[in-house]
């Protein structure tokens, strides 16, 4: 932005920039947001290990 407004003169430019730059974060977020379910960790996934049998007291 500092770009935009320092370098040009006319202030369409400066809105251009802005309104891209904000277009290309929403685009990182829904991004973001679509694959956040594919690298979800399982904490409660044992992987080559066998649980022990729990045998009542008594």
């Amino acid at each position: 932005m500092i770009v935009a407004s320092q370098n040009f003169t006319d202030p369409n430019i400066f809105v251009v920039v802005n309104v891209v730059n904000t277009l290309g974060i929403i685009m990182l977020i829904a991004i973001a947001k679509t694959l956040h379910g594919d690298n979800e960790p399982a904490l409660l996934d044992t992987p080559g290990a066998d649980m022990p049998a729990r045998t009542p007291a008594g």
